[in-house]
Formats: structure tokens, C-alpha cells, sequence
């Protein structure tokens, strides 16, 4: 719903929303339960449609709608109720029609823990959701699912701990997460172990990460880890957390006002005459909205490329300069489309075009004639001269 305190709100509108209901209705439920916006009402078959006329009749904006039961059961959040024949209520696992029983399979390649994980979660939700007389149903229905995705007897022999053990007390632990590689995860967790880390192993690569968003993107508006590159081969590695392009006219606006104070870029070409900004070659390394792994990030590419960084605000331990040294520089696409649209404004581009460029012919020589960003320099040189 947008804002994280929408939810609260919409709960206390509906706490008023209800009391008024059920205080005015003509017909009392003799149940009436709620959870967000699902509720479990029980009343008399013949009062149905009356209350439900009398709940849509309270506001314009808010609508019921209705699902009764069905050969004597009914599905509310994950529950199937059940009415006995005595008149009590059971209840059990509920699972839709669509649902295909498909798990994280035995084979995978994941930490062992990720497979005691699916087997706890299952018999965990049986034990808390069913009565005594649907438990062992349950956990049959459980186990079978469990061998179809290769699940082995001991691995199915998982059982609940007792009360006495889950409520222990908390302890906050260290914790390092690294990918799961198969047959050598294992000796590092035990190297960790002997210091007091606990290891929590992640998968190298999930489904969603191969494929492509079906939606457009438009160029640098994530937050991120950004690269940008200089005409004498060395390149400026940054990090924000707003959208990238912000950051990058800022940049220009930088270059434009002469703030060496500002922006290390503009410090970099105030100092060095035949040097040019490549911002028609600015690239998105790294889509990243949380702080730590952004500020992690920026301090392994700064060690990556040739740069003119003032410094990195994360730093990095000397020891993974070996293994950062093997890693190949991210390649830049030179067929990329030119984005000064996204990062310039358009008054300021127009003003700066009408200046004569005084740069060297060699300096210029491969830049793309439709790219006005090396004008750019030429306001820089400018106020210098001024």
C-alpha cells in the first residue's frame, strides 16, 4: 500500500469499520473473527444475504464479498475448517487446487541446511495448524511429498524440538555469508567455527537473476554502484543511493560551476587540460539500494579499475586483493546509446554548444560527433581562464 504506516492505519479504519457494523446490524454473528481484510463469520444460513447486504451498505468505498462452505468445509488464510458432525469446528492444512507439491529437490545444489529447512517448515506448520485428529494424516501427506522430491528416510525423519529447547535465549552471534560450493563450503565453516562465526551459506545464483525484466528500463535510474570513464583511460567509481543519473548531474553541474570541492571528477579535469569525461559511457555496475553491500561494492571495483577515487568509504582487508587482482575489469559497451538527455539539462546543454571547442584534435578524435559532453571541458577551461 505505499507508505509503512498505510497497513496500520487501514487496520485501525477497519477496527471502526467493524465495531460500527456489528453494533447496528440488525442480525448478530455468533462468530465473527478477522485477519487484515479476510474475515470467518459463522450465522444462520437464512440471515446470509441480509448481513451481507447491511456490511456493503455502511461505506461506498468498502465491499464484501462472500464464500460459504462447502460439504462442510472452509478455507480461511492457510486453514481448512472442518464442521463435525457434533456441531465443533477441526481444522488442518489448507492447500489450493493449483497447488503442484513441488519443493526444493534433494539433488539441488544448496547448503544441507536449505534441505532441513523445507523438511522443518512442512512438519512444523502440520504440528501447529491441525487438530490431534488430522495431525497424522498431515504428516503423512508430508512425508510422500518429501520422497517425490528425492528426499531420503533419514532426511524425512526430521521431528519438532520441544518447547524447553526453542525458548532459549537469544544470543546475538557473528555471522558470515558466503555461496554454497559443494565440498568445500564446508571446511570454511569449520575454519569460522573455531573463532565464534557462524557460517549461513547462500545459493551462487537464483532462476530470477538469468532472466530478463519484460519491462523498459530507462538508462541509470537505480541506485547503485556506477562507473565513469576518462579519456586517458583511467575511470571514476562512485556509489549512491539515489537514482545514478542524479548523481551524474550533479557531476556535470559540478564541471560546470568549477566545484573541484565537489565532485572528484571535476577535480580530475580541472588539473589536467587534454583530459575528457566520457559521460556518454557511464555504466550502472551494480543495482544495489541497500548501504552496506553498495559501499562493499564500490570498494571492490575501485580496486578493479584504474581510477582517480579520492579514497573509498568502505575499507577493504588487504587480504581478497589476491583473488580481486584474478577478476577481469567490467567491460564497457561501446555500442551503448548516448545518455546526455538523462543527465544533462537541456538549457544547460544548448548554452554550452554555442562555445567554440579549443581541445586538441587527437583528444577528440574518437569521440562520437553526436556527443556534446566534451563540452563539458570547455566551461570548465573557461572559468579557469576567467
Amino acid at each position: 500500500m505505499g507508505s509503512p504506516i498505510a497497513p496500520v492505519v487501514a487496520d485501525i479504519w477497519m477496527q471502526h469499520f467493524e465495531e460500527l457494523a456489528l453494533d447496528t446490524s440488525p442480525v448478530k454473528p455468533t462468530i465473527w473473527k478477522r485477519y487484515v481484510d479476510d474475515t470467518f463469520c459463522i450465522i444462520k444460513e437464512n440471515h446470509v444475504d441480509s448481513f451481507l447486504n447491511h456490511l456493503n451498505s455502511i461505506h461506498e468505498k468498502v465491499k464484501f464479498t462472500i464464500e460459504k462452505e462447502k460439504e462442510n468445509c472452509l478455507a480461511f488464510l492457510d486453514k481448512k475448517l472442518i464442521k463435525r458432525y457434533d456441531g465443533s469446528i477441526g481444522h488442518t492444512v489448507y492447500r489450493k487446487n493449483t497447488h503442484t507439491d513441488r519443493y526444493l529437490h534433494a539433488t539441488s545444489h544448496h547448503h544441507p541446511s536449505n534441505f532441513t529447512s523445507v523438511v522443518s517448515a512442512l512438519v512444523n506448520r502440520a504440528h501447529k495448524i491441525c487438530d490431534p485428529d488430522h495431525l497424522q494424516e498431515e504428516l503423512e501427506y508430508v512425508d510422500r511429498t518429501l520422497k517425490k522430491n528425492g528426499y531420503s528416510s533419514r532426511q524425512r525423519a526430521w521431528k519438532p524440538k520441544s518447547n524447553a529447547t526453542q525458548n532459549t535465549p537469544f544470543q546475538l552471534e557473528k555471522r558470515a555469508f558466503l555461496p554454497y560450493i559443494q565440498e568445500i563450503s564446508g571446511g570454511i565453516a569449520r575454519i569460522l567455527g573455531k573463532f565464534g562465526i557462524k557460517t549461513i551459506f547462500k545459493p551462487p545464483a537464483k532462476v530470477r537473476q538469468f532472466l530478463r525484466t519484460p519491462k523498459d528500463t530507462i538508462p541509470l535510474q537505480n541506485p547503485g554502484v556506477y562507473l565513469v570513464p576518462c579519456s586517458c583511460g583511467s575511470s571514476y567509481v562512485g556509489e549512491t543511493k539515489r537514482a545514478i543519473k542524479t548523481r551524474l548531474n550533479e557531476h556535470v553541474k559540478a564541471i560546470q560551476n568549477n566545484a573541484v570541492t565537489k565532485s572528484a571528477i571535476c577535480e580530475h579535469i580541472a588539473y589536467n587540460d587534454e583530459h575528457f569525461i566520457r559521460f556518454d559511457k557511464a555504466k550502472s555496475i551494480a543495482a544495489e539500494r541497500f548501504y552496506v553491500p553498495r559501499i562493499v561494492r564500490e570498494a571492490i571495483e575501485i580496486k578493479k579499475h584504474k581510477n582517480f577515487n579520492h579514497d573509498s568509504s568502505f575499507k577493504l582487508s588487504t587480504t581478497w586483493d589476491p583473488l580481486i587482482s584474478k577478476l577481469k575489469p567490467t567491460r564497457m559497451n561501446t555500442e551503448v546509446a548516448d545518455v546526455v538527455s538523462v543527465v544533462c539539462t537541456q538549457d544547460y546543454t544548448s548554452s554550452i554548444q554555442e562555445e567554440p571547442n579549443p581541445s586538441s584534435p587527437t583528444a577528440i578524435e574518437n569521440a562520437p560527433t553526436t556527443t556534446h559532453r566534451y563540452n563539458l571541458r570547455v566551461r570548465s577551461r573557461t572559468n579557469n581562464n576567467n
